[in-house]
């Protein structure tokens, strides 16, 4: 559902800035996250490092965004599904700020991880990315396009990637019990999974923050019912 243009072509100006920063916010936490994973594939430590200082890049803008925001509210007092907008892109940046810190974190702990023992997990953690990647881009669409549908969706994927940790968490937990000396790498492989585990817990969020921008409610207060549906135009 489009929200309908205002009387101020400012207003909508500032608006688009606003759908802008998060949509590049968004490219660059999942770019970060498949960069690190690649990274890891290939034991690039390079590669790894530019991810880190990248992530410069995104709390940048997301101190863009909370200024826009709140020059935005201070001069146009929105009300109603406007300020429902602004509130929501405040927390979007703020996921996606974290889930940036996320890909951070994995680039961060290539140093530690055994390319030997990750080779027998990498097929389940690169799904693990694909699945988390694909959620958080999903989610940045459906609230560019206040997608309640594709918004749900997302939503109902994570339990999807839970399960693909909890696999990963078993095999790798087999083999350290199995090599004792592998416990370190396994532990590092861990928290590799944990950190794209909550990238998709991120997206969650943004999805029911779409879920609330669109109707004022999130979707845990719908629980099993039917798909909401936007408010009458």
């Amino acid at each position: 559902m489009k929200s309908l243009p205002h009387t101020s072509t400012a207003f909508d100006d500032e608006l688009r800035e606003v759908r802008a920063l998060i949509g590049g916010m968004a490219a660059r936490a999942v770019g970060a996250l498949q960069g690190s994973i690649a990274a890891l594939d290939v034991m690039d430590v390079d590669a790894a490092s530019g991810i880190v200082v990248a992530d410069r890049e995104i709390d940048a803008l997301n101190e863009q965004l909370e200024t826009a925001v709140v020059r935005t509210i201070a001069l146009r007092a929105p009300m109603a599904d406007d300020l429902r907008e602004l509130i929501v892109a405040i927390r979007l940046g703020s996921q996606l700020e974290r889930a940036g810190d996320q890909a951070k974190g994995i680039a961060r702990r290539l140093r530690g991880v055994d390319a030997e023992f990750h080779a027998r997990h990498k097929p389940l953690l690169a799904q693990m990315a694909a699945a988390a990647g694909g959620m958080l881009a999903d989610a940045n669409t459906a609230f560019q396009h206040r997608d309640l549908a594709l918004a749900r969706a997302v939503r109902g994927r994570d339990r999807a990637l839970n399960a693909l940790f909890d696999r990963l968490t078993a095999d790798v937990i087999r083999h350290m019990t199995e090599e004792p000396r592998r416990v370190s790498a396994g532990s590092h492989l861990l928290s590799i999974g944990k950190q794209v585990e909550r990238i998709g817990d991120y997206a969650t969020k943004i999805a029911d923050n779409v879920c609330y921008m669109v109707t004022g409610e999130h979707f845990a207060d719908w629980h099993a019912g039917p798909e909401p549906l936007a408010p009458a135009a």
